[in-house]
This record gives C-alpha cells, structure tokens and sequence, in this order.
C-alpha cells in the first residue's frame, strides 16, 4: 500500500524476534500522506503490545479525529499513552512508552512536516546529509500529560532529497569482528553514500551492511529503517 503512494521508498523492517516493539505506520489524508517510524520500549511480546497500542492510538487520532498536524499528533499520542497505561495513576509503575519520527508529506512532493519523540529525521539534498532532531522525550513513560510540548519542522523539498527516519536498533547492532556498536555515525556515512542510489539499491546496501556487520553476533534489537526519495 505504501509502495503505491509513494513509489520512490523503501521499508527495512528486521525485528529481532517473531514479533517487534518497533513498527511503520501509514496514513493519507486529501492533500499528504503521512508516515511515521516507531521504536516501543522492549522487545519480543512485550513490545509488540506496545506497537499495537501505538498503532491502534495513531489510527484513532489520524483516521477517526482527523489530527493532522504532526506535533499534535504525539501531544495527543503521549496523553493516549498515559491514559492507556494509567501512568497517571499513583501506585501504577508502568514506564513504558515508545519514540517516535512522524513526517508528513503534501502530496505534491514540495513539503514536509516533522515532528519527533527522540528520533530524528536525516535530510540529504546533493551528498550533505542534515539532521533535524526532534524532542528529547519520549512519548508516554514517567512524565505525566502536560510537560510535553512537540516541536514541528518545516523541512522544504525538491526532486532526488532523501528523507531517513528511523529506530535505534541498526546503530546499535555489535559487530562480530571487534564486538563494537555500528554507531550513528557510521550509519550517517552509510546513508549519505548510498542517497543518489535507486531505493531499491538503498535497500539491498542497507541490508547487506548490517549483515555483513552482524556476522554470527545476536541480533540486538529490533530494526526499522524508512527512506523516502522525492
């Protein structure tokens, strides 16, 4: 479905277990679509139920309320969190909550919207990679509704910029060579190497870097890479 809106993108999904606490979310609305990259606290079942109430809160907030604007969309998540969770609540010790990078793209490919819990979003227009960083919180967790407030970014686009939101797990991935993270800076590297490429290829490079890079090691993380060519 994605692929049919926006024909020029790629989705490397590789969670660590059957199921994932990272997962894609997609919607359109008349004029843009909107897309957002997600990594739930944990793992494994746990995360799971994490990216099912993320899901199931961001179609209700998007699809039934109509709320378009990206910034809104995590005020409104992070109070949904916290109320589902009952983090308000004393006596409750559920902390757990999810980040999240949330673009919205007009249709007619010369804007985007960002919005952000912790994740970033890389911007690479001719080989120079920028990073527009979002708010360092995270949705839900131990701060009660309220304290806060979401950041959007106007990012304006033109025809072969590259857009990257991601989740933690491919930077955090040990090597089996020197037992060493891969790193956001080599993966910043990767990315701004591989830009000008078909997103076909950005995919295959991507998925073979971090194959190559595991080797035998575990799996350490769940993983989400989205890349948008416009």
């Amino acid at each position: 479905y994605i692929s049919r809106k926006l024909s020029q993108a790629f989705i490397y999904f590789q969670p660590r277990d059957i199921v994932s606490g990272d997962f894609y979310w997609f919607a359109e609305t008349p004029d843009s679509y909107i897309i957002a990259a997600v990594d739930c606290t944990g793992h494994g079942v746990p995360g799971a139920f994490m990216s099912l109430i993320g899901s199931t809160l961001l179609n209700e907030i998007v699809n039934t309320n109509k709320i378009l604007s990206p910034a809104a969309i995590l005020t409104e998540l992070n109070a949904k969190v916290v109320e589902t969770l009952k983090q308000e609540k004393t006596g409750f010790h559920s902390y757990d909550g999810m980040d999240i990078a949330l673009c919205t793209i007009s249709k007619d490919k010369t804007k985007c919207l960002f919005a952000s819990a912790y994740r970033p979003l890389y911007f690479i227009r001719n080989g120079n990679l920028q990073e527009i960083k979002g708010n360092s919180y995270s949705l839900g967790g131990k701060s009660i509704v309220g304290e806060k407030v979401f950041k959007e970014h106007e990012v304006q686009l033109a025809k072969d910029d590259m857009l990257y939101s991601f989740s933690d797990g491919y930077a955090d991935q040990f090597s089996e060579v020197n037992h060493k993270k891969l790193t956001t800076k080599l993966v910043k590297t990767l990315l701004t190497l591989i830009s000008e490429h078909d997103v076909k290829t950005q995919y295959e490079k991507i998925k073979e870097n971090f194959e190559y890079w595991k080797g035998n090691e575990e799996q350490v993380d769940d993983i989400l890479i989205i890349g948008i060519k416009i």
